[in-house]
């Protein structure tokens, strides 16, 4: 499995870049979440912490 985001929903609050304990997520230049696959370790904590639910399980 992997997490996607939803570019239409994320507004780049960054809640889950300061959730992530692996450091796998980072946002871009232009305020979109890119998620690290080879770091991310699928916790989950990001999705909770999302506000406006733009990260899902693939």
């Amino acid at each position: 499995m992997a997490i996607v985001v939803s570019e239409r929903e994320c507004f780049g609050c960054a809640l889950c870049v300061l959730s992530c304990p692996e450091d796998a997520i980072k946002i871009t230049s232009s305020f979109i979440v890119e998620i690290d696959e080879e770091k991310c370790t699928e916790c989950l904590e990001c999705l909770y912490y999302c506000p406006v639910d733009a990260l899902t399980e693939a």
